[in-house]
């Protein structure tokens, strides 16, 4: 029931979700409303604890996802298999919050996600397998959903010489969601799911190739950097380099603006 983003609570009312990478969702019950806990934490570089929900003055509470750091920036793993769960997820409060003459309050707020922090050059997560830092569900009778974690790759070596190598096989699902809300309770705001900025041509948590038609002459991850070819001052008949499901400069990767991919025209 500590932490940066805590869940509000109020006495008869139900308790807001705690925040982490997203806020905890609002608490609502018999009127009253609680506000969830707050966004806190650096989506790039994680390192935070998440929070809990509940009552300072009595057992009612609900704690946040722990953190998980595997690697480190100077040794990085080689490779990190995953089969089965990783998860520092929030707790859930699915308990029922009575008063000593039989009459209820609203329910607790979920937990937030913690964060899962690996430092690695390859990654696979198999089938059926998962990783997790979502937010707890929110208690009966109006209880916030906990906000979701953070989850962070940060990549090492990442090849950026004339053949594509992928970094990452996953199979199985990654997930930093916000808990549900009960009742008229909100549900958590969705925590992120990082990874390391990108090198040119490349895009995307888990630095794929940019699409066919694109290019990328900057480092970031963003989808909206992979930057549409222009038909703009292309001669009327030219022939194109397909390499490797883009579009490149002399058989490298997608740096360059597209034009500069013509073989010859007229």
């Amino acid at each position: 029931m500590e932490g940066i983003g805590r869940g509000t609570f109020l006495k008869y009312g139900a308790g807001g979700g705690a925040g982490h990478g997203g806020q905890g969702g609002v608490g609502i019950y018999n009127g009253m409303r609680s506000e969830g806990g707050q966004q806190y934490g650096n989506s790039y570089l994680p390192c935070e604890l998440g929070s809990g929900s509940g009552s300072v003055e009595s057992a009612d509470h609900s704690t946040g996802g722990g953190l998980i750091v595997i690697g480190s920036t100077k040794w990085p793993l080689a490779r990190l298999l995953i089969y089965g769960s990783v998860s520092s997820n929030g707790e859930s409060n699915r308990g029922i919050t009575g008063e000593s003459n039989g009459t209820f309050k609203g329910g607790i707020g979920g937990g937030s996600g913690g964060t899962i922090l690996f430092f690695l050059q390859w990654l696979l997560v198999e089938k059926n397998s998962s990783l997790s830092a979502s937010g707890g569900e929110g208690g009966i009778h109006g209880g916030g959903g906990g906000g979701g974690g953070r989850i962070h790759f940060h990549w090492s070596n990442i090849a950026t010489g004339d053949e594509f190598v992928q970094i990452a096989s996953i199979n199985g699902t990654i997930a930093s969601s916000g808990g549900t809300g009960n009742d008229d309770g909100h549900f958590g705001e969705d925590g992120t799911v990082t990874g390391k900025e990108c090198p040119v041509g490349l895009y995307g948590t888990f630095c794929d190739e940019c699409p066919v038609g694109t290019y990328k002459n900057v480092v970031g991850s963003n989808s909206s950097l992979c930057t549409p070819c222009s038909l703009n001052g292309l001669p009327n008949r030219a022939d194109f380099i397909y390499v490797r499901g883009t579009w490149g400069q002399q058989g490298r990767r997608n740096t360059k603006p597209c034009t500069q991919n013509i073989l010859h025209g007229a």
